[in-house]
């Protein structure tokens, strides 16, 4: 589903500080109700997430944003938008990079700092922050990028439990004349909101994703494989593409509950369904437990092999 107006168009803080106005209030209220609408009705995390970096850059006039999410001890990278970057390695080359990077949250860092604190942190000049700080920033991903942090605003995701699930951070609010200023403080309430909208969203999908997995095996269930069944079918139905659909069933599983009891059983299906879907993410299957306690399976979009 398109957001109305999710286009980037021209950056600068001129146009954003006019969401002060009586017309860009309204046009922000509009496009929060329509993230509203995405959070309920999208099946993935992944495209809403991009959504709403998208409009956070789009209403503050950052140039660049990353969305970190809390994963254990450690801060990923899951989305990152970067124009610049994009334009001299490409999206998908900048993913690949940031992809094996983890920030771990015993390591001094803006948005570790905000994971741990759930306060805001607004940043006019990155390399500039005095020693004294209780946050640093973290240059490495420049080097890794290529590029030039400046202002930085970064406020914690948090759920109605009040637990800080990731970080979103606002990269170069960028000025009339091209070049990269401080974030206003008044953008710190506009930030607020697009990372509740975010809260809401990733914490929507991780209880959904409770619902669909088999807590024996953590592979997901038979009500996942009948939901995603049914929506690849109609795809491939309606583009006229290849669709696979793999039953496997493990000999000699009765003698391993027998011998080692359920417990290894459970853990002998788990691992065989994981080697099954050992894949890069964009060619990964979607694997199940079957409702035979020793059957997986596994469907492979726009596949006929």
């Amino acid at each position: 589903m398109d957001i109305p107006g999710a286009k980037m168009g021209n950056l600068s803080l001129t146009g954003v500080m006019g969401a002060t106005t009586k017309e860009h209030g309204a046009q922000l209220v509009e496009d929060l109700l329509q993230l509203g609408i995405a959070i309920s009705s999208e099946g993935e995390l992944a495209p809403v997430l991009e959504r709403i970096v998208t409009q956070a850059r789009r209403f503050t006039g950052a140039e660049a944003a990353t969305l970190f999410l809390r994963e254990g001890a450690h801060l990923r990278f899951a989305v990152v938008q970067n124009e610049i970057t994009n334009r001299r390695l490409g999206g998908y080359e900048l993913q690949q990079r940031l992809d094996i990077e983890r920030l771990p949250l015993d390591v001094p860092s803006l948005a570790g700092y905000v994971a741990n604190s759930g306060e805001v942190v607004n940043v006019p000049e990155a390399y500039d922050i005095p020693s004294d700080a209780p946050y640093t920033f973290n240059w490495r991903v420049d080097l890794t990028t290529g590029y030039r942090t400046h202002s930085v605003l970064a406020v914690p995701l948090r759920d109605a439990s009040q637990r800080n699930l990731g970080v979103l951070q606002l990269i170069n609010a960028i000025g009339t004349d091209g070049r990269a200023v401080p974030f206003h403080p008044r953008l710190e309430d506009v930030a607020r909101a697009f990372a509740a909208y975010a809260a809401i969203a990733v914490r929507s999908a991780r209880l959904e994703e409770l619902s669909f997995k088999d807590p024996l095996t953590d592979g997901y269930n038979r009500r996942y494989l009948m939901l995603r069944l049914y929506e690849e079918v109609s795809r491939a139905a309606r583009y006229q593409q290849p669709l696979s659909l793999i039953l496997l069933d493990l000999d000699g599983f009765k003698a391993v509950n027998d011998r080692h009891g359920h417990g290894a059983g459970d853990a002998t299906v788990g691992t065989s369904s994981s080697r099954c879907c050992r894949a890069p993410p964009r060619r990964r299957p979607w694997c199940t437990r079957s409702a035979c306690a020793r059957s997986s399976s596994a469907i492979r979009s726009s596949t006929d092999r």
